[in-house]
């Protein structure tokens, strides 16, 4: 994640958006270290529902938080 997020503020970038099942812990417990290394907050929403994925899928959640400037100490 740190060389991801290094990788495209260098390009420009100032937010950082991934979707991920609720179901992905993994991902989730992973998502915590660059939120907390920047603002701290992240904006997390349900992109795609089972309407648009089919009942056997579960939702999709949007995850975004900025990246515009790193915490300091």
């Amino acid at each position: 994640m740190d060389e991801i997020t290094r990788r495209v503020r260098a390009q420009g970038a100032r937010t950082f958006e991934t979707t991920v099942n609720p179901g992905n812990r993994a991902i989730i417990m992973l998502m915590r270290k660059p939120v907390a290394q920047y603002d701290g907050q992240s904006e997390i929403s349900e992109l795609f529902g089972t309407g648009e994925l089919g009942d056997g899928h579960e939702v999709e959640m949007l995850y975004r938080f900025s990246i515009a400037k790193p915490r300091q100490g």
